[in-house]
């Protein structure tokens, strides 16, 4: 019987994300998986059984952690100004220790949304959220501007993701090496925020 210890599991489900990555759900295959760990097929059968299994498992783990702690973020009580900080440190932070999950999963929710919703059973209606009712009573108080949360949502998380996404085009335009990249990423940590409470109380 095969045996896989932890350290083994973790190679073959980053191996699985650079590959499903690079071609595809569709046009992955186990035998490309077991090349890019340096494992065995039959482990990668005995372990996940199919393809759609072992997509999930590491969508899973993936969708759980970019998505889901932001959102948790969201519905806190705290303040409106310390939970755009928040959200940005933590999710920048994220996605700088795990820079091919953005494209990992927008490229897989472009594939396939209706199923991957079904499967995760994510998100209510956005004016359903503790956001919107902190939103819409920050305006009433005059503190902000009237927002919809729905556009709240998609500029604070397209600010944080356009450089990641858009990393050739940074290449491009002379961030060129990690260290630059970094350097202008932890500089967006200050300024993305500034921009949004800017914006809200303008």
């Amino acid at each position: 019987m095969p045996k896989i210890n932890s350290d083994s599991e973790d190679k073959i489900k980053e191996a699985a994300k650079k590959v499903f990555l690079q071609k595809g759900f569709d046009g992955a295959t186990f035998k490309d998986i077991s090349e890019e760990a340096q494992v065995n097929t039959a482990l990668l059968n005995y372990y996940f059984g199919t393809k759609e299994k072992l997509f999930l498992t590491v969508f899973d783990e993936s969708f759980f952690l970019f998505i889901r702690l932001i959102y948790q973020i969201m519905e806190q009580d705290i303040p409106l100004e310390d939970k755009v900080y928040l959200i940005v440190d933590k999710y920048t932070d994220l996605i700088l220790e795990n820079p091919l999950m953005p494209i990992f999963i927008t490229s897989e929710i472009q594939r396939n949304p209706e199923k991957l919703v079904k499967h995760f059973g994510i998100f209510g209606h956005p004016k359903d959220t503790f956001l919107a009712r902190q939103l819409a009573s920050e305006a009433a108080k005059g503190a902000i501007r009237e927002i919809d949360p729905l556009q709240f949502e998609m500029a604070l998380l397209g600010l944080i993701l356009f450089p990641f996404m858009g990393r050739p085009i940074m290449n491009l335009r002379g961030v060129d090496t990690d260290q630059a990249f970094n350097a202008f990423i932890l500089e967006r940590k200050k300024i993305i925020p500034e921009m949004m409470m800017a914006y809200l109380k303008s």
